[in-house]
């Protein structure tokens, strides 16, 4: 069940969607041979043992950190922060975040090759202790894999643990022009591993790699690829499991090649993705009021299109029912971060030129009373405060990741009135960005997951005009006319913007003016005054010009502005469809253009966070 029907005061029950379940994948990489295998065993499972009930925090202690604390600064500051969230809490007893019905759900995968050795005994723990479902990931077909197995012995506990595996995935390299050289082919299994899992478990002696395809060239490809990388050293298995990260300063050998650090206490630091979902489905800023406005207000306009246009109902009912209700409260809870990332930072810097004018009023007008230099210092310490909160509360990656979940599940709802196997194959907006990696992992699991309540579509047949009608005005025209719109109030608004601050220059020149002038010297308080302008006009100029940064209003006006040139041509060509083919195919085109521009304008917005002005 993915959404949960809840009544509100005087008002129809409205579907609450039930949280995200997330999968946490663990990949093991390590040697064939170890020694000491009940010690190495017993390290295993103290590992994951740390590692399930450091996940399983995330829902009985739901005010931990959101973001690592990789730096003694971050961890002290998400220190500080958890207990007070803490503390806090005790005041509003069953708040949001301590609702059982809003914990998240998650599950374990175990990712192997099943090699003779550590990969295997990963394996048979992690489906012991965790309950593990099991991914195999061969680097070759099954039986020229197992011509590498010495023993029948061997070659028995490998079928056995093979036959187990929910999902196998198998690199043959059939297409290429000569069989793939052994050791190429294990290297690229245990790249595989390591792109598709959250933590990586090496048990690793340490030692540079002995040949191509090995367990060091494994452990190095995951630390340049900043996964959770956890080692075990079976030469000293009684010592703890600790957390490795490439070294750029040193690569003199495998000893420095590493920077080691104990399992952290916060599990942020091991499982991120996770962690965001967890706060996602819990998260203290859903309000029902404002997400059943948000849901009733795209049901009307759903069910305003499906009655222009004249859709079948059997259409738009599983839509209402599986994505609308995710969508609403993405969109939500974007609107909220939004807000509060633009009010934070904008305070931010109206607080630092309020403790600049405090400090020259002072000085001009009042210098005997020092005492108000206390309304500078608590300015600023206002706006550290302001920006901490923010960075603490991860304000601003909230919102661009709930805003691309909630554009992504927006486009789901119209292609999905489309079988997915017909027409253009999507290419993913990462595919498109190659440089950039998508805005939160998380959102693309979470909108498989709400895919996954879908039935298949049945082809279209004599629905062809009532779909293409309502796709066309209901999609693609409401997203151009939305674009038209926010071009034309940004560019106003960016206008305002330049002659404000043009005013305030322009003011400033002319107090300058008057100062250099000296016309006003035997009036020593009109010269202060002129002072106080010459110094505080261009902070306000400096400090508004930032908020307009924040705001970006000229570059979303000029964005906004092609792609609602790039919509109506959209339009043209869904007007001129005649079969289900050439549909489908447009329908494809506008998904690749609306997630592409949804993912480049998270990515660029994710470089433009709010720092001190100083």
């Amino acid at each position: 069940m993915k959404s949960q029907a809840i009544p509100l005061p005087g008002q129809a029950e409205v579907q609450i969607p039930s949280p995200i379940p997330y999968t946490v994948r663990i990949g093991v990489t390590g040697h064939r041979e170890l020694m000491n295998i009940e010690a190495v065993n017993t390290a295993i499972a103290e590992t994951l043992g740390y590692l399930k009930a450091l996940l399983e925090s995330v829902n009985s202690d739901p005010h931990q950190p959101l973001i690592p604390g990789h730096t003694a600064w971050k961890k002290a500051e998400n220190i500080i922060a958890w207990k007070l969230k803490k503390a806090l809490a005790k005041m509003v007893p069953h708040s949001a975040r301590e609702n059982p019905e809003r914990q998240t759900p998650f599950s374990w995968q175990v990712v192997s090759a099943l090699a003779k050795g550590a990969d295997r005994m990963v394996a048979r723990a992690a489906m012991e202790k965790l309950n593990a479902s099991l991914e195999v990931i061969l680097p070759f077909k099954e039986e020229d894999y197992c011509a590498d197995f010495k023993t029948a012995a061997d070659l028995a506990e490998f079928k056995a643990l093979y036959s187990k595996a929910s999902y196998k995935l198998i690199h043959s390299f059939e297409s290429e022009p000569a069989p793939t050289p052994r050791n190429i082919g294990y290297r690229r299994a245990g790249e595989k591993m390591v792109e598709t899992c959250d933590i990586i478990i090496a048990v690793w002696d340490g030692e540079p790699a002995r040949g191509g395809g090995g367990t060091a060239e494994i452990v190095e490809y995951a630390s340049r690829l900043n996964r959770t990388l956890i080692w075990i050293n079976p030469l000293h298995p009684d010592q703890p499991a600790c957390l490795l990260f490439h070294n750029p300063k040193k690569r003199a050998d495998a000893s420095t090649f590493y920077l080691r650090r104990k399992l952290p206490t916060s599990a942020a630091e091991i499982a991120s993705q996770f962690v965001q979902v967890a706060e996602y489905n819990r998260d203290p800023a859903r309000s029902l009021i404002g997400f059943n406005r948000a849901y009733q207000d795209n049901l009307k306009h759903l069910d305003t299109g499906g009655s222009d246009s004249g859709i079948a109902k059997a259409y738009l009912d599983p839509l209402k029912s599986s994505i609308l209700p995710h969508y609403a409260m993405a969109d939500h809870l974007a609107i909220y971060y939004n807000k509060k990332h633009i009010r934070s930072a904008s305070w931010l810097y109206r607080l630092a030129t309020i403790a600049v004018l405090v400090s020259i009023v002072q000085a001009l007008f009042l210098p005997a009373y020092t005492w108000l230099i206390i309304f500078e210092i608590l300015a600023l310490v206002s706006a550290v405060i302001w920006y901490r909160l923010g960075v603490v509360g991860n304000w601003h990656e909230k919102w661009l990741n709930y805003r691309h979940l909630a554009e992504r599940l927006r486009i789901l709802i119209f292609t999905s009135l489309v079988p997915p196997d017909v027409g253009k194959s999507n290419n993913s907006p990462v595919e498109l960005l190659p440089f950039y990696p998508s805005p939160g992992g998380w959102v693309e699991s979470t909108l498989q997951y709400v895919k996954s309540d879908l039935s298949p579509q049945k082809p279209l047949s004599g629905d062809l005009l009532p779909v293409k009608l309502f796709v066309r005005n209901t999609w693609i025209n409401y997203q151009a006319e939305y674009h038209i719109r926010t071009a034309y109030k940004k560019s106003k608004k960016a206008l305002k913007d330049h002659k404000f601050i043009g005013i305030l220059l322009s003011l400033t020149l002319i107090a300058a003016a008057f100062h250099l002038s000296e016309l006003f010297s035997e009036f020593h308080f009109i010269e202060n005054i002129i002072t106080v302008l010459v110094v505080i006009l261009p902070a306000i100029a400096a400090s508004q010009h930032a908020i307009g940064g924040i705001h970006d209003f000229e570059r979303i006006a000029s964005r906004s502005e092609r792609m609602a040139e790039i919509l109506h041509r959209l339009e043209r060509a869904i007007d001129d469809v005649s079969n289900i083919e050439e549909l489908t195919n447009e329908i494809r085109n506008a998904e690749e253009v609306m997630a592409t521009e949804n993912h480049e304008w998270c990515v660029s917005l994710s470089f433009r966070r709010i720092s001190l002005p100083v």
